[in-house]
C-alpha cells in the first residue's frame, strides 16, 4: 500500500511539472509575449525564455544557474554545435573542486534544446557575460524567471505547486521514470 502511494505521488509530481515543462514550450511558440515596457522587444524576450526553458529542463538546471545569480552560466563558458551544448561549470550550489562540463545534446523533438539555443544565440550575439540577458545586456533575475513561471501557469490555468524548479523536479522524474 505504501508503495502504491508512493508511485502515485512521483506520477503526480511528473504530471505537473513535466506537463507545465510542454505546455510553456507551446504556449511560447504560438504566443509571443507581451510588450514590455521596462524590457522592450517581445521577440527577443519570447527566444529568450524559449532558451532558458528548454535548456533548464533538457539540462537538469537549478534555477540560479541560468538567471542572475552567482553560480549563473556565462556564455564564455559554452560551446554550442548543431548538435550539442557543452557547458563548463567553474561553480554551482553545492560543488567544491575542479571545473565540471556538461553536455545537452539535441534531441528530434520540437522542443529541441539545441535549436531553441541557436535561434537565441541569433538574436543575443556572442558577446561575454551571462548566458541568459535582455536585449539591454541585463542577465534575466530570478524574479524575472520566476514572473513569467507565474504568468505561464496563469495563462495556462494550471493548478499545483509549480515554480521555476519544475523544469528540474520534470526532468529528473522524467529521467527516474525511463530507468
Amino acid at each position: 500500500k505504501e508503495f502504491i502511494k508512493y508511485i502515485e505521488s512521483v506520477n503526480k509530481i511528473y504530471n505537473d511539472n513535466y506537463a507545465f515543462y510542454n505546455s510553456s514550450i507551446d504556449a511560447l511558440k504560438n504566443e509571443p509575449l507581451k510588450y514590455d515596457k521596462e524590457l522592450g522587444y517581445s521577440v527577443y524576450n519570447t527566444v529568450l525564455f524559449q532558451a532558458m526553458i528548454a535548456l533548464s529542463f533538457h539540462g537538469f538546471l537549478r534555477p540560479g544557474e541560468v538567471t542572475a545569480k552567482a553560480n549563473n552560466i556565462q556564455f564564455q563558458h559554452c560551446v554550442l554545435t548543431d548538435d550539442s551544448l557543452v557547458i563548463t561549470f567553474f561553480k554551482f550550489k553545492f560543488h567544491k573542486g575542479p571545473p565540471y562540463e556538461i553536455c545537452v545534446n539535441a534531441t528530434n523533438s520540437v522542443d529541441c534544446p539545441i535549436k531553441a539555443l541557436q535561434n537565441y544565440f541569433n538574436f543575443r550575439g556572442t558577446s561575454q557575460g551571462p548566458l541568459f540577458r535582455f536585449v539591454n545586456g541585463k542577465a534575466v533575475s530570478y524574479k524575472r524567471f520566476s514572473d513569467l513561471v507565474r504568468q505561464l501557469v496563469a495563462h495556462l490555468h494550471l493548478k499545483g505547486k509549480i515554480s521555476p524548479h519544475s523544469f528540474l523536479i520534470g526532468a529528473a522524474t522524467w529521467a527516474a521514470l525511463q530507468g
